[in-house]
């Protein structure tokens, strides 16, 4: 099933509020040319369970997460799906150039994306070197991130590897607000928490009793199952055991 289209004045500006790194880069290209990219892209929702791109499929989509949650996912197997990496506002899926993708994004939770006409953003990086930089650096990020989310799954125990996760989510809040750069951070579960749970290798409770144990710890304050406040932000990157930082790649 296809995904509703979002009429939108401006697709752009809903990059723009979900990426400024993103949105830095294309205020210096010409007008012509961020119109010709705005012509482009369209917003759509999806819905838990959908598949946005699909492994080996020429053409798969290309876009940038405004709200919600998809995966990387890899079949192993025995038909078992494998989640490679989760992506959040406001990551990347799909490739240019990418004939044949080699794995799956698949929605982890009802969201909403901005997806780009392939075949018309291709011709337009083509001839803008600047543009094309500008997905490039989106894709290293992503590509960063899956390599964070393999060393996360291979974490040890089931705090460290929850407490790592908070702290991929605490710096992708700082890269959205730009003015946050210390101080406690509230961060939300981009994907329902029995979901985010059995993507960290634990069951729900395990999840639970992790997220109190750093809350008894005063690293974090549960707001709602599905919103905590990270009082701790550095505490939190100790607690996890894990090589990550605070600070997300420069602009």
């Amino acid at each position: 099933m296809t995904s509703p289209d979002r009429a939108s004045p401006s697709p752009l500006a809903a990059l723009a509020r979900a990426n400024p790194r993103l949105d830095r880069l294309l205020q210096p290209l010409p007008e012509p040319i961020r119109a010709a990219l705005g012509r482009t892209a369209s917003e759509r929702s999806f819905r838990r369970g959908e598949v946005i791109v699909t492994a080996g499929e020429a053409g798969g989509e290309i876009g940038f997460v405004l709200d919600g949650a998809l995966g990387v996912m890899q079949t192993l197997a025995g038909g078992r799906a494998h989640v490679l990496g989760i992506l959040a506002p406001p990551d990347l899926y799909g490739l240019p150039f990418d004939r044949a993708p080699r794995h799956r994004v698949e929605a982890l939770s009802d969201g909403l994306r901005l997806a780009f006409d392939r075949a018309g953003l291709e011709q337009i990086l083509d001839r803008e070197p600047a543009l094309e930089r500008m997905f490039l650096t989106a894709a290293l990020e992503d590509l960063q991130a899956v390599r964070e989310w393999l060393l996360l799954l291979n974490g040890g125990q089931a705090t460290q590897r929850v407490a790592a996760f908070l702290v991929i989510l605490t710096r992708r809040r700082r890269t959205l607000d730009a003015r946050r750069k210390e101080g406690p951070v509230k961060v939300r579960l981009p994907a329902p928490r029995v979901d985010i749970a059995r993507h960290l290798g634990m069951r729900p409770e395990t999840f639970s009793r992790a997220i109190h144990k750093l809350a008894d710890d005063g690293l974090v304050r549960i707001i709602n199952p599905e919103t905590f406040e990270i009082r701790e932000p550095a505490a939190l990157v100790e607690a996890s055991g894990a090589d990550l930082t605070l600070d997300g790649p420069g602009p």
